[in-house]
């Protein structure tokens, strides 16, 4: 994923793993945190509030937002 452009969508299970690696406690991923994944601004959904919840995550993913990563 360069420039801001969107990558290949991943698939429900990919999305689901990814989501576990960036965020262990399951809740909220982290600016701090999202660098490896996804590009924030992009994926933070309208409220802007600063975190990334599930869904808003899953939005990312269908959109080819989110990186598939084994990190």
């Amino acid at each position: 994923m360069t420039s801001g452009r969107p990558s290949a969508t991943l698939n429900p299970e990919q999305c689901a793993q990814v989501w576990s690696k960036a965020v262990p406690s399951g809740e909220y991923l982290s600016e701090a945190n999202a660098a490896p994944y996804i590009k924030f601004k992009q994926t933070d959904g309208p409220d802007q509030d600063g975190k990334i919840s599930k869904s808003e995550f899953e939005d990312a993913c269908a959109k080819g937002l989110v990186k598939f990563t084994d990190r």
